[in-house]
């Protein structure tokens, strides 16, 4: 009889999400890579609100290797912006909502990043 109860008790916590709570995002970023079985790539990060209000953003590529950018709104819909060469940097006056991501060559998702809000921002983001 106890061991029927500690069966049925261990059963029950099954669906509580605080004993076993949703997989991360990170999950959902693996994607397949020619070089190996499998490559995790950075989460996804959604923009927010429009706040009208805008920022200068300086990007440098500090890797070997080009990078396709992409602005990302509040709906998570990407938006490719530009390639940013190796060693390549690019001024920009952006909306400050957006979120940014960066693939390389593979289109595994490098980076993502983000600028503060309010007015007179000014941002530089080192790419790997």
């Amino acid at each position: 009889m106890m061991l029927a109860s500690l069966l049925l008790l261990a059963l029950l916590g099954c669906g509580d999400p605080t004993i076993y709570p949703d997989y991360p995002d990170a999950l959902v970023g693996l994607v397949p890579n020619d070089t190996g079985p499998f490559v995790q790539s950075v989460p996804l990060a959604c923009g927010r609100a429009p706040e009208g209000t805008t920022a200068q953003l300086t990007v440098i590529n500090q890797g070997t290797v080009p990078l396709d950018l992409a602005t990302v709104d509040e709906a998570c819909v990407e938006t490719f912006q530009f390639q940013l060469a190796p060693g390549g940097v690019e001024n920009l006056r952006i909306d400050n909502h957006l979120m940014w991501a960066a693939y390389d060559p593979n289109g595994v998702r490098v980076a993502v990043f983000g600028v503060a809000s309010g007015t007179q921002v000014s941002w530089v983001e080192y790419l790997p």
